[in-house]
């Protein structure tokens, strides 16, 4: 492969995932959104709690080419969620 080629994967690359970037961002946006209206925070809450400890297995993404980041990246946003959730709770 060519250094031009290269870089065009690259370019591609950075493309892709300067979109996925953005399609989280809006589901993180959404999800907020769901949070704050949500009827029954506290209900929310409990439901929260009873799953969040298995989504990190469940969900574990052994084909990531960085396996560490995503698994930092998910807990990160699953630890971000619950401190909204649990805010809505007891507000």
């Amino acid at each position: 492969m060519t250094e031009e080629e290269m870089l065009e994967v690259l370019k591609h690359n950075e493309a892709i995932c300067s979109a996925m970037v953005g399609a989280m961002k809006a589901l993180e946006y959404g999800v907020r959104t769901l949070i704050a209206v949500h009827p029954d925070p506290q209900l929310f809450n409990h439901t929260w709690q009873d799953i969040i400890s298995d989504i990190p297995d469940k969900h574990i993404d052994t084909t990531a080419p960085n396996l560490e980041m995503f698994n930092a990246s998910m807990s990160a946003m699953l630890g971000i969620l619950t401190q909204q959730i649990e805010r809505a709770a007891h507000s």
